[in-house]
């Protein structure tokens, strides 16, 4: 594994892949629903970022540079007000958050993904799965 690794980061498959805080990251500018993102970096052994750390939200703010909003992997699909990431594990359990003020909100009953908002400052907001943002894949080795 870790030679597959290796072998991406430096991009000679013709992806790119960045290291940033332990991790590997893809940006992927055809935005698509949350579920498709998924599907995509699952597609290519991994999974959407998970965006727990100063140095991965950093990263992703300035790719989106305060324009884009950017879905990251956390849900509460299937169990209501609680926030988990793809990998299992609950969103703030000893990590940072960046929920904008009154987030998440569940407006309409509907909003279940969560993304990185450029109109409020690229803090997390709740939002509708079906709507399509651009998003980044991560593998943690």
């Amino acid at each position: 594994m870790v030679i597959a690794l290796a072998h991406m980061a430096v991009g000679q498959t013709g992806d790119t892949w960045e290291r940033v805080g332990g991790r590997f990251l893809k940006y992927h500018k055809t935005a698509k629903t949350w579920e498709e993102a998924l599907s995509t970096c699952m597609l290519e052994g991994s999974t959407l970022v998970v965006d727990d750390n100063p140095m991965i939200h950093f990263h992703l703010l300035k790719q989106g540079n305060g324009k884009l909003n950017i879905w990251i992997g956390a849900t509460d699909l299937g169990h209501e007000a609680r926030w988990v990431w793809v990998n299992g594990s609950p969103v703030g359990h000893g990590h940072h958050t960046y929920w904008v003020q009154g987030q998440p909100d569940n407006a309409g009953k509907r909003e279940d993904c969560a993304h990185i908002w450029a109109n409020k400052g690229g803090g997390w907001n709740d939002h509708v799965c079906t709507s399509r943002f651009t998003f980044f894949c991560q593998i943690q080795p």
